[in-house]
């Protein structure tokens, strides 16, 4: 698997002595992200096991703007840190346009998402960068 959700993921003693801690900076949505992207290129593996289950009540990240902006500006950096700069580019300018034709039909959540992307002074600063 390319990562797994951190609400779930296991990680082995000698993954955490190799990599270090998740890079706190993402907060919510890319820290487990970042972290296995990171193991990939150390040479461990993220396995997914299809036997594992979990149940997560709630979940606002699709319906809170706030979370939404964050969950997508944070999305916006990890293909920044792991691509060339022309990927990172493309993929920015494809969110944009989704986020602004789903903003352009009434979606706050894309609003929000919309201002972080184009308004460096609306970006949502959790921790520095």
């Amino acid at each position: 698997a390319a990562w797994a959700t951190g609400g779930v993921l296991m990680i082995s003693a000698a993954a955490v002595r190799a990599l270090g801690a998740w890079d706190e900076s993402f907060l919510l949505y890319g820290e487990e992200t970042d972290f296995a992207l990171r193991a990939r290129r150390r040479g461990f593996v993220t396995w997914y096991v299809p036997e594992a289950v979990v149940e997560h009540d709630g979940g606002e990240s699709g319906t809170n703007p706030m979370l939404w902006a964050l969950l997508t500006y944070n999305r916006i950096r990890i293909v920044r840190r792991y691509n060339g700069f022309l990927s990172y580019l493309g993929y920015y300018a494809a969110v944009v346009v989704g986020e602004g034709l789903r903003a352009a039909s009434g979606r706050v959540t894309a609003k929000a998402a919309l201002a972080a992307l184009l308004r460096p002074s609306r970006r949502i600063k959790v921790l520095p960068q």
